[in-house]
């Protein structure tokens, strides 16, 4: 019987994964085995054969990040043989709500690759971290604004969301006149628009997250109906904060970019409990 793409190499991984850990209380997701060395390992040889890729990609920040989001992975790309020109990293400082940040994401994609496919953007594959997810999700449905129909919308090939609160942040229930946190809350108007979207969405959303996520909560970080591939948290690391910066998401993130075999094999698997 033919085992399925990424099977194979997600066996050895997880394999090795458990003999590299040793007595350390790590957890191993049986789906994305893959360990941090070897992701570092991966990265380099990706880094050794670089190309440029079939779509542009559009790097888009989480809330209040002037910039670190973008910085890391325009670099990581560039290094991976990615042009200046095919990327574009987006944060959202200064916006008041996802109408604005979703304007801001429209009007520079298309200063930069102009389409005059109408209602639409020219095609390109997105990673964002955390709120960003939310803003590439919004940019690719309809705008709830007066006269939103018209509007142009983001034309996403393929959506990697990482510890994005999908389902709602578990912190976005603190007092706030922010609207962009106060439409992050657990069953909001905002939410359920984009869920009712999603249903006729193009586009394929690939949701990633670390466990022990205080600021999101892990399992919030895919839609309902959906599981996030998941890693364990480093010992030492921010679990929300730095998990952009996580190798084992990275590898597998770049891996896809490439068109290249994935590091996951078969679904999704459950959180541990």
């Amino acid at each position: 019987m033919t085992k399925p793409p990424g099977l194979i190499l997600a066996t050895v991984l997880l394999a090795s994964a458990f003999t590299i850990g040793g007595c350390a209380a790590r957890q191993v997701n049986p789906s994305f085995p893959v360990t941090e060395a070897q992701a570092k390992t991966i990265i380099k040889d990706i880094e050794s054969d670089g190309r440029p890729l079939d779509r542009p990609v559009v790097v888009l920040a989480g809330w209040a990040d002037p910039g670190f989001v973008n910085s890391y992975w325009s670099k990581q790309l560039r290094k991976v043989g990615v042009p200046e020109d095919q990327v574009v990293g987006l944060e959202f400082v200064f916006e008041d709500d996802f109408e604005d940040c979703r304007d801001h994401v429209i009007e520079s994609v298309q200063e930069v690759w102009l389409s005059d496919e109408t209602g639409w953007t020219s095609e390109v594959d997105v990673v964002a971290f955390s709120m960003g997810g939310l803003v590439a999700r919004y940019s690719a449905s309809p705008s709830k604004a007066e006269g939103g129909a018209a509007k142009r919308r983001l034309k996403i090939r393929n959506l990697y969301t990482i510890s994005t609160p999908h389902r709602g942040a578990v912190m976005a229930g603190v007092p706030t006149l922010d609207r962009r946190v106060i439409d992050m809350r657990e069953g909001s108007a905002f939410l359920a628009h984009l869920d009712e979207c999603l249903a006729e969405a193009r586009y394929t959303l690939i949701p990633y997250t670390r466990l022990d996520d205080p600021i999101v909560g892990s399992e919030r970080t895919a839609p309902a109906g959906l599981t996030p591939w998941w890693v364990d948290t480093p010992p030492l690391h921010r679990s929300h904060q730095e998990a952009y910066r996580d190798p084992r998401i990275r590898a597998d993130i770049l891996r896809r970019l490439r068109g290249e075999e994935t590091l996951v094999a078969g679904e999704p698997a459950a959180f541990p409990e």
